[in-house]
């Protein structure tokens, strides 16, 4: 299971960008003196979710916890359906690049 290339490689890569993402937003509000950041910001609108800086570490909370549990489906999917076990090894590439847009976005917009 952990020497097969397709299945593995999606997960370190996932890790890797999901650990670009936490950086990404560490680097930012680690030292955010404003006691308000803008979750959610529409161009007709403005803003409309306001939020503090632990809703924003707590996304690379959760993606780092999805993708833990799409590792743990897949190795026990790996034996009976391998297609499944690759399916959650790429579905987390596309998560975790999902929240890499999303803790850029953040970035920008405040």
């Amino acid at each position: 299971m952990f020497k097969d290339p397709y299945f593995i490689s999606g997960f370190i890569i996932s890790a890797i960008v999901v650990a670009i993402s936490g950086v990404l937003l560490w680097n930012f509000f680690s030292n955010w003196d404003a006691s308000v950041v803008v979750l959610s910001w529409d161009v007709y609108s403005g803003v409309r979710i306001f939020g503090d800086t632990g809703n924003v570490l707590g996304i690379f909370g959760i993606a780092v916890f999805v993708i833990f549990l799409n590792f743990g489906l897949a190795a026990y999917l790996y034996n009976r359906e391998r297609f499944l076990a690759y399916l959650f090894s790429f579905a987390s590439i596309v998560f975790s690049i999902l929240i890499l847009i999303a803790a850029g976005a953040l970035v920008f917009f405040n």
